[in-house]
């Protein structure tokens, strides 16, 4: 799952961000990418549905890095398989 998912996730990031990335790739700070409220709310809700999970929009900050964001992704996700397997 893990190898998967993080290429759902590098394709999100790449689609939604492209250039922008640079050199950075996922060490990429939210803030460098000078996302407005809109564009942050529009990138959470990118990954709501890409994964098929509820991020709580204050759980994400200009200050995390793309790598921080993929891993509470990946929590969340986790905690969601978890559910359906019990």
């Amino acid at each position: 799952m893990t190898q998967d998912f993080n290429n759902r996730f590098d394709a999100l990031v790449h689609d939604h961000f492209g250039a922008q990335l640079a050199d950075s790739g996922l060490d990429t700070v939210l803030a460098d990418l000078e996302l407005d409220s809109l564009g942050l709310l529009d990138f959470v809700m990118s990954l709501e549905q890409g994964f098929d999970v509820e991020i709580d929009v204050e759980v994400v900050n200009e200050d995390m890095t793309l790598m921080r964001i993929r891993e509470v992704l990946r929590d969340l996700a986790g905690d969601r398989s978890a559910a359906a397997g019990s």
